[in-house]
C-alpha cells in the first residue's frame, strides 16, 4: 500500500523490490549455512541478521522514492538470509530426524503467531494513524531491537565431538582440521529439488494478492486483516501438519498444500467480498501444510555435520526462483492484468505437482 499509493511505483517495481528482496535472503543462506557449519558457529549470524532487519524499518519510514524501498527491502532481506540458515541448522541439529516435522512446524507456528500479532498491532496503528504509514514503520522497529537483545540471551550449543567452540570437527592442539561443511550431493536431494525450484518459480509474493484485495475493494484496514487471518490460520495449522508429515511422510502434505495453492490462485481472480475472505483461510492452510515440512524434507536428506550447507543450497536454489516469480508476475500483472498473473501461477503450481513423486525420499532395501 506504501509503495503503490504512496510512492506510486507500478506493479513491476512491486514485482522488483519483493523479488529482488526475497532472492537476496535466500541466496544468502547459502553462505551462511555453509560458514556455519565451518566455523561451527550458529549465532553470530542470527544475531547479526536481526540487527539488520530492525534497522530496515526506519529506512522505509524516511524513503520518499520506490528505490529507497528496494534498497531498505533488500538490506532487511539480507539481514533475514544472514540468519536464517543457522537458525535452521540449530532446530535441526537440536531433535531425532523422526521429529524434524514437529520442530519446524513449532517454529513456523511461533514465527506465524509473531506475524499475526504484529500485524494485529499495525492494524490497531493504522485504524488510530490511517494513511501513516512512516510512523507506523518507525514503531515497527521497536520490537526488532528487542528481539535482538534477546538473541543476547540464546548461546550456541557446544561443538560435537569434542571439538573446541568455534573450530571445524577433529580441530585441536593448534592442528588445523577439515571444514565441517562438506557437500555430499546425493541423487535424492537433487531428485527433491526438481519439484520444489518448479513451485518456487509459481509462488510469487504475497503482496500481490493483498493487493488484487485491494483492487476488488478492500479498505486498507481490510486488506491488512485478511493478512491477520492468513497469519491465524497459517500459526494454528503449522505444528500439527508439521507433527502429521512425521507420521506419513513430507510429499502428502505438499501435494494438498500445493494443490491449495493452485486452487487459491485460479479461483482468485473470479472471486469477491465474502470469496476472497475464504481464499485467504485456504491459503493460510496452504502455508501450514507446506512452510515448515519443506525444511523437514531438506533436513531429512542432508547430512548431519553439513545441514546447513544442504539448506542453504536449497534456499539459494528456491531463492532464484522466488526473483522470476515476483519479476515475472508484475510484469504479466502491468501489461496483461491480474487474472493472467494468478492463471499463470497456478499452471506453474499444477506442473510442481507432477513433478513431485521426485522428492519421496526412497526407503533402504531391507538387509534381508
Amino acid at each position: 500500500m506504501f509503495v503503490i499509493g504512496v510512492l506510486k511505483a507500478p506493479m513491476k517495481m512491486l514485482g522488483l523490490t519483493e523479488g529482488a528482496a526475497g532472492a537476496v535472503a535466500l541466496i544468502l543462506r547459502a553462505w551462511s549455512g555453509w560458514h556455519s557449519d565451518r566455523t561451527g558457529r550458529r549465532m553470530p549470524y542470527v544475531q547479526l541478521g536481526y540487527g539488520m532487519s530492525g534497522l530496515a524499518k526506519p529506512m522505509i519510514a524516511a524513503a520518499f522514492t520506490w528505490p529507497v524501498v528496494l534498497f531498505a527491502r533488500v538490506f532487511d532481506r539480507f539481514g533475514k538470509g544472514i540468519r536464517t540458515t543457522a537458525r535452521d541448522a540449530i532446530i535441526a541439529d537440536a531433535v531425532d530426524p523422526s521429529e524434524a516435522g514437529r520442530a519446524f512446524g513449532y517454529h513456523r507456528a511461533m514465527d506465524s503467531a509473531g506475524a499475526f500479532l504484529g500485524a494485529s498491532l499495525g492494524l490497531l496503528l493504522l485504524l488510530a494513524l490511517p494513511g501513516q504509514y512512516r510512523l507506523i514503520f518507525l514503531l515497527a522497529g521497536i520490537p526488532g531491537m528487542i528481539a535482538l537483545y534477546l538473541t543476547f540471551r540464546v548461546k550456541d550449543a557446544p561443538a560435537p565431538d569434542g571439538a573446541p567452540d568455534g573450530a571445524p570437527d577433529g580441530a585441536a592442539d593448534g592442528v588445523p582440521a577439515a571444514p565441517r561443511a562438506q557437500v555430499r550431493w546425493t541423487p535424492e536431494f537433487g531428485r527433491a529439488l526438481v519439484p520444489v525450484t518448479l513451485f518456487a518459480i509459481a509462488n510469487s509474493s504475497d503482496l500481490f494478492i493483498l493487493q488484487f484485495a485491494k483492487r476488488t475493494g478492500f479498505i486498507d484496514a481490510a486488506v491488512v486483516l485478511a493478512y491477520i487471518l492468513y497469519n491465524a490460520v497459517y500459526a494454528s495449522l503449522s505444528y500439527p501438519l508439521g507433527k502429521l508429515s512425521d507420521k506419513i511422510g513430507r510429499t502428502p502434505l505438499l501435494l494438498v498444500g500445493w494443490v491449495l495453492y493452485a486452487a487459491v490462485y485460479f479461483l482468485l481472480p473470479i472471486s469477491r467480498g465474502a470469496a476472497i475472505w475464504g481464499l485467504f483461510i485456504v491459503y493460510g492452510v496452504y502455508m501450514g501444510a507446506t512452510d515448515g515440512v519443506s525444511k523437514a524434507l531438506v533436513a531429512d536428506l542432508a547430512p548431519k555435520n553439513s545441514r546447513g550447507t544442504m539448506m542453504g543450497i536449497y534456499y539459494a536454489i528456491t531463492g532464484v526462483g522466488a526473483l522470476i516469480a515476483s519479476v515475472g508476475a508484475g510484469a504479466i500483472w502491468d501489461k496483461y492484468g491480474p487474472t493472467l498473473t494468478f492463471q499463470f501461477g497456478g499452471v506453474l503450481a499444477i506442473l510442481s505437482i507432477l513433478a513431485l513423486p521426485l522428492a519421496r525420499k526412497r526407503q533402504p532395501r531391507s538387509a534381508a
